[in-house]
């Protein structure tokens, strides 16, 4: 794992977690590459057909592409809307959900991956909601 790109922030914005943080749960996950901010907010492919059934902001997502490369993208989010819940739910909801999914990609043989596969997770306030889309 390795953090190729880390935009600074206003300082009334901030990330779901910190460069420690994500280093601590994806140490031990290889080629993997984490950005955080690499863009304001979070933009669907414009080769995915399906349309998002969540709500935005994104505020976290990781890819999976044929040659097997991980690419974790954390997305910004304003202070006061990063509530103490939010975080507790990070480390209990999103952090494990990441966790399962990478190594479900992991076992797939090579012929199952056919594209790019994406998880991508939002906040409503109270919950955080999860897609998963592909494409080509």
């Amino acid at each position: 794992m390795r953090i190729t790109y880390y935009r600074g922030l206003n300082k009334n914005e901030t990330y779901l977690a910190s460069k420690k943080v994500i280093k601590g749960h994806f140490k031990d996950v290889e080629r993997m590459s984490v950005v955080f901010g690499l863009s304001r907010e979070y933009d669907i492919d414009s080769r995915c057909s399906t349309k998002l059934t969540i709500a935005k902001p994104v505020l976290i997502s990781i890819s999976y592409d044929r040659e097997k490369e991980f690419l974790l993208s954390l997305y910004h989010i304003s202070k006061s809307k990063l509530t103490i819940e939010a975080a507790a739910q990070f480390s209990s909801v999103v952090i494990p959900s990441i966790r399962e999914w990478i190594n479900n990609q992991r076992d797939k043989p090579s012929t199952a991956i056919l594209g790019v596969e994406e998880l991508i997770f939002s906040w409503n306030g109270s919950t955080y909601s999860k897609q998963e889309l592909k494409y080509l």
